[in-house]
């Protein structure tokens, strides 16, 4: 232990933060603990790492980038499809539903 008193703890914490940082009371025995929903957990039978988003932009960007991803597996299969298109040159209404075609057969 460092021996700090509470309030040069806050305050070493505070320094670098640059946006408003949600900081939950843990006991030192649940330092390795997710936080987790009482009620969904045993729902799920799992124990998911649930976080709070306290930024707009944050969350929008986290979810747009997770819906957006694409599977390797795909991404794989798209490639050349993609790439027989580009040798082609064929328009882009074309080359969207070859790629639909491709997608919809994964």
């Amino acid at each position: 232990m460092l021996n700090l008193d509470m309030s040069i703890y806050i305050d070493s914490l505070c320094d670098k933060l640059t946006k408003p940082t949600l900081f939950l009371k843990k006991e030192m025995k649940d330092i390795r603990t997710n936080v987790y929903v009482v009620k969904v957990t045993p729902l799920w039978e799992t124990n998911p790492n649930t976080q709070f988003i306290l930024d707009p932009y944050v969350a929008t960007s986290y979810y747009t980038s997770y819906l957006t991803k694409i599977d390797k597996s795909v991404m794989n299969e798209f490639k050349p499809s993609l790439k027989k298109c580009e040798d082609e040159k064929i328009d882009a209404n074309l080359k969207i539903k070859k790629l639909s075609n491709v997608f919809l057969n994964v």
